[in-house]
């Protein structure tokens, strides 16, 4: 499979959208990251490097979207692997990351994402399958342009019960 980008910029930004490809780049101790393309003897290669540094000092946690950030309300759910459970219907909304720093295990207690009057939003809870460092959910429909969201999640990390809270708002 070929992917063409207009822009360095178009790049990071289809990353972005992927939620396993997010958390490297969102990740509290990543301190370098960068790309390259190269053509020899008639094959190419694209090279994607992070570089984490965890002696670095780095926030306790990384939230995705920020908070009041205004982020797209869909995304087609193409990840590879899968973050969707078989059968899940596309597009789906915007995922929601959180990722802890210094490498603190991540256990999801509760999720709980409502728009604006309070209304909870069905969701999936995206597989640890790498570190356990992370959480995320991607709500199972686009999300409503123009909208607020609140995302409120009960964790344990590295033992310690915390609950993080914040919100964010669909383009309109």
């Amino acid at each position: 499979m070929t992917i063409a980008f207009t822009s360095g910029i178009d790049g990071v930004q289809s990353l972005w959208r992927l939620p396993y490809h997010r958390l490297g780049l969102m990740h509290p101790h990543a301190i370098i990251a960068g790309w390259g393309y190269a053509e020899f003897g008639g094959r190419s290669t694209t090279v994607g490097v992070i570089v984490y540094d965890f002696a670095s000092s780095a926030p306790d946690i990384v939230r995705s979207p920020g908070i009041s950030q205004r982020v797209q309300g869909s995304w087609q759910g193409d990840e590879s692997p899968d973050v969707l459970p078989a059968g899940a219907t596309r597009p789906v909304g915007y995922p929601v990351m959180l990722v802890a720093s210094g490498a603190k295990p991540v256990e999801l207690r509760l999720a709980r994402l409502t728009d604006g009057a309070g209304r909870e939003i069905a969701h999936w809870v995206v597989p640890q399958i790498y570190e356990r460092d992370y959480v995320g959910i991607v709500p199972a429909q686009p999300l409503a342009r123009g909208t607020r969201y609140g995302v409120r999640l009960e964790l344990s990390i590295a033992g310690a019960d915390v609950v993080e809270e914040w919100d964010f708002t669909t383009e309109p």
